[in-house]
């Protein structure tokens, strides 16, 4: 029996669309268990080369707190090592007064980076320069796999899209590969077709905040590939603006070039 629900009629129309655009994402599994120096983990110590002063934010020179780490080897097999290898680092400044443009791809206030453990034999002792207040160590123990679908700022691009009668609080959807063009559905319509994720999550798709914004690669002008979405006061308790999301983003061709930037309401 067809439902009543005029979502469910769109989603069951919708549904090879939906099929097509569907991708796995992996939420961490944390406990507050300490892990080796290059285990993957939110706060805590990173793996520092030898040597290495603990990263300072270059505009107001104060120390960089550590948000995450992840080892590229030892991420869920189904990824077939689409990231590389090395462990991915993401250090961030939470200096109120810094101005640096932190939410922007390739700016100060942040070190994003990828290195490598073996090119520098065993690791170090963690530096006794590290900042006193770390964040509390949460190791990530394990992925657990959930389906994931685009945010609606990327609908348009994958053909769909939507126009709205504001008087009337309606929307239509027309998308032409399936020959559907449907009115008068709920203005809510385009959240309720597909939407990502929110929360700290690997892979998947990203769930923007105020648009689509994928980074060019600096070095060939590929748009970044999405790895690792950090939610406010989730794993990490720290709060983008205004319970903002930020996005770990990676070349797919220059693997090494990564970045992180952020957006809020």
């Amino acid at each position: 029996m067809a439902s009543d629900d005029p979502i469910e009629r769109l989603r069951e129309a919708m549904r090879p669309w939906l099929a097509r655009h569907t991708r796995p994402a992996w939420r961490p599994v944390v406990d507050e268990s300490d892990s080796p120096a290059t285990g993957t983990r939110f706060g805590g110590l990173p793996w520092l080369k030898p040597g290495e002063d603990w990263p300072s934010c270059t505009t107001c020179g104060e120390p960089l707190q550590f948000f995450l780490q992840l080892d590229l080897t030892q991420l869920p097999p189904e990824l077939n090592g689409r990231f590389g290898g090395g462990l991915l680092q993401l250090f961030y400044c939470t200096n109120d007064d810094c101005s640096a443009t932190h939410w922007e791809a390739f700016t100060s206030g942040k070190l994003v980076r990828i290195i490598n453990p073996n090119e520098f034999g065993d690791a170090p002792l963690p530096p006794a320069s590290a900042p006193a207040a770390l964040l509390p160590v949460r190791t990530i123990t394990g992925w657990r796999q959930q389906p994931d679908h685009p945010h609606p700022s990327e609908h348009e691009q994958l053909g769909v899209t939507y126009s709205f009668d504001h008087r009337k609080k309606t929307a239509r959807v027309h998308c032409p590969s399936l020959d559907i063009e449907i009115d008068g559905l709920p203005s809510f319509t385009p959240t309720s077709l597909s939407t990502a994720l929110p929360g700290d999550k690997l892979a998947g798709w990203p769930a923007w905040v105020q648009g689509v914004e994928y980074p060019p690669c600096p070095r060939c002008g590929r748009r970044m590939q999405f790895v690792f979405q950090v939610d406010s006061d989730d794993n990490v308790p720290f709060m983008f603006g205004d319970a903002g999301t930020g996005h770990v983003t990676q070349c797919p061709v220059h693997t090494d070039t990564v970045t992180f930037t952020w957006a809020c309401r």
